[in-house]
């Protein structure tokens, strides 16, 4: 009996070990606080665990773990009240779903795209955050800052072309396209 919890121990942390950071990205896409993250992705590991005796050997275990991971981002989201980007459920379905984050272009794509918002000014990020994690129609956005929605299009625009501009310099920097 040992020999068989070893083994499922053995094969867990190999499979595991090999999709931790990509499953940590997803969860910190999804959480940004790095703090809140951490937390997410704690739990994450241990209902992995729980559940390893419901993973089908062979098949993908990063999808696997991401779903676990999305939910337990969910559960995290529906507790806190504050702190951390919520990302709506539909928005999460089509990550997921979509498997952006088993491709290891799109992690790195992902990677450059977090670091480049956070080189935004204060009210860059706070465009983004309303447009892209609270959904904000853009007149509503306009609304909010108390800008016409031509004005807050440009601000839009130029914010998407240093983004561009970043994330396209981040990724040629480390040989990617």
């Amino acid at each position: 009996m040992s020999d068989q919890i070893d083994e499922k121990y053995e094969s867990f942390l190999k499979l595991y070990r090999a999709n931790e950071s990509y499953i940590s990205r997803y969860v910190l896409a999804l959480c940004p606080n790095f703090s809140a993250a951490e937390d997410v992705m704690q739990e994450t590991m241990l209902v992995m665990w729980r559940k390893y005796d419901q993973f089908v050997p062979g098949s993908n275990f990063l999808a696997w773990g991401m779903q676990i991971a999305r939910l337990n981002v969910l559960n995290y989201q529906r507790k806190q009240k504050g702190g951390i980007v919520h990302f709506d459920s539909q928005t999460m379905d089509i990550i997921t779903q979509h498997g952006h984050y088993q491709d290891k272009d799109q992690m790195a794509y992902l990677d450059a795209l977090n670091g480049c918002i956070n080189k935004l000014s204060d009210i860059s990020k706070k465009v983004v955050n309303m447009r892209y994690f609270e959904n904000m129609k853009v007149i509503d956005i306009a609304s909010k800052l108390q800008k016409t929605h031509v004005s807050t299009y440009k601000m839009m625009s130029r914010i998407h072309h240093k983004l561009l501009k970043c994330v396209r310099g981040k990724l040629a920097k480390e040989g990617m396209s």
